[in-house]
């Protein structure tokens, strides 16, 4: 084979290989979007319409004597309470603005040896505890405490902008409510900076504008 010859299978062979690749990379490219708009689809599926991505499941003693409570001391709606086949509540969803709050009874999840469920106040101590935003923290409290519910914090104007109160309910539960005031220091210094770095990188109308070439 002449120089001329092997140069041109060469060059034949090399532009195979480039579109194979090109191919290849239209393929990937391809399967990526397929992905991307069945795991689209797949998001629009999970949860009911108007259902949040994440709700609390809150262990209680008694699920409707607690839905009723938190109805009358919080002013959270009551939506829905399904009974067992004992006639006893064991689920309760209730609402406050977008967000759910749902409760249950003590349990042991899957059998025999799994963790159990229980209220706080039959373990030592909680984990978790909720905040949450409402019109009027003050009012809140006020009816709270005329339903038995414990203030351990009473309402304070705190550093980061809300007015809050902590509450402890009858089964051991943490409650913050707050009502937002004003913004916090910080959020206001990193408007500034924000606002600051802003005017620094707009060129001033006198000022010739570097052009990149």
């Amino acid at each position: 084979m002449t120089d001329d010859c092997a140069d041109e299978a060469f060059a034949t062979c090399g532009e195979g290989e480039t579109k194979l690749s090109k191919a290849a990379a239209k393929a990937a490219a391809k399967e990526r979007r397929k992905a991307r708009k069945a795991e689209k689809k797949a998001w629009k599926r999970a949860r009911p319409k108007r259902e949040p991505w994440i709700s609390p499941i809150l262990c209680v003693s008694d699920v409707r004597a607690r839905a009723e409570l938190y109805e009358r001391a919080f002013g959270f709606e009551v939506e829905l309470v399904l009974d067992g086949s004992d006639g006893k509540a064991v689920h309760a969803m209730l609402r406050h603005r977008r967000g759910v709050i749902m409760l249950g009874g003590p349990s042991t999840w899957h059998g025999s040896g799994s963790q159990q469920t229980v209220p706080p106040a039959q373990a030592p101590g909680t984990t978790v505890s909720l905040y949450v935003y409402v019109a009027d923290v003050d009012a809140l409290v006020a009816r709270a405490a005329n339903e038995g519910i414990k203030v351990l914090t009473p309402p304070a104007d705190e550093f980061w902008g809300d007015r809050c109160a902590r509450l402890l309910d009858p089964e051991g539960h943490v409650w913050m409510f707050a009502t937002h005031l004003r913004k916090s220091a910080r959020s206001e210094e990193e408007s500034c900076e924000s606002e600051d770095s802003t005017s620094d990188t707009t060129a001033s109308p006198t000022e010739p504008t570097a052009t990149a070439h």
